[in-house]
């Protein structure tokens, strides 16, 4: 990534997203329903894949490279209808915030995506929650474009992490009866979006130890573990004097916003 830089070379990036595969069929006069789905890794995708295809539909997958990093507040604004014009700013509080549109909003969560959407299309499109969508599958004849979003994957690993994989089965099901629905709602065209993919491993178990690799070379690398430092090197670590000089997460099973490959296409 540092030699050759990112999106990768040959592939889609998530801001040509919506442009590429949505406006089109708009500008066309043709209904389209586009699912932004939090978290659906690419395996995943290939397992909805498979369920759709079961059911009869035509099913295309399409490697694209996510928006860094790979937050789902960064990654989602990067798939709205911003033609080409989207950013990273620094909030009034030092946080890191996509703007997107012209002038360039900020657009930090679902609700200011939401209202996105409608300012650009109006009546034309219909913006829901999938759980929404299952309560009540219709939509006047005048909506030409369904947006339909889910984050039950997402919150799966985010709440349980290793153990929300039993919840992942469930959300690919729902996510295909969202889908049917939009078809039979007469959307004939459906593209299935996602912000990012993610890391999950498997939780450590009590005495589960790390061992130092041997050193062969110059490096930056720390390793915390238990084991004596090499005998023919001097180990100098230097730390800020500071209560949080290490900062742990409750859980890290489950996790993205890195450069990891399954995170990032």
């Amino acid at each position: 990534m540092e030699a050759q830089g990112w999106p990768a070379a040959g592939l889609l990036n998530a801001r040509e997203l919506t442009g590429q595969l949505v406006q089109p069929a708009l500008q066309d006069g043709r209904r389209i329903a586009y699912f932004l789905v939090d978290a659906l890794r690419y395996e995943l995708a290939q397992e909805v894949k498979t369920l759709l295809i079961e059911q009869g539909a035509t099913v295309h997958i399409q490697p694209y490279c996510a928006q860094l990093p790979t937050s789902t507040p960064i990654g989602m604004s990067a798939l709205l209808p911003h033609d080409g014009h989207w950013t990273l700013a620094s909030s009034p509080t030092g946080k890191v915030e996509p703007q997107a549109g012209q002038p360039l909003l900020p657009v930090p969560d679902a609700s200011a995506r939401d209202k996105f959407w409608e300012q650009r299309f109006g009546d034309r499109v219909r913006v829901l929650t999938q759980e929404a969508w299952l309560n009540a599958p219709t939509v006047p004849a005048t909506v030409r474009l369904l947006v339909v979003r889910s984050s039950d994957l997402d919150q799966a690993g985010e709440n349980q992490g290793i153990a929300g994989l039993g919840q992942f089965p469930l959300a690919l099901r729902a996510l295909r009866r969202a889908v049917l629905a939009a078809g039979a709602a007469g959307f004939r065209e459906i593209v299935i979006a996602t912000d990012h993919g993610f890391v999950l491993n498997p939780t450590p178990m009590v005495g589960t130890r790390c061992r130092c690799p041997p050193v062969t070379g110059p490096s930056v690398r720390y390793a915390a573990c238990s084991g004596a430092a090499p005998p023919t090197r001097r180990v100098r670590c230097a730390l800020k004097v500071a209560r949080l000089a290490f900062r742990g997460r409750g859980r890290t099973s489950w996790y993205h916003a890195h450069w990891e490959l399954l995170s990032v296409v």
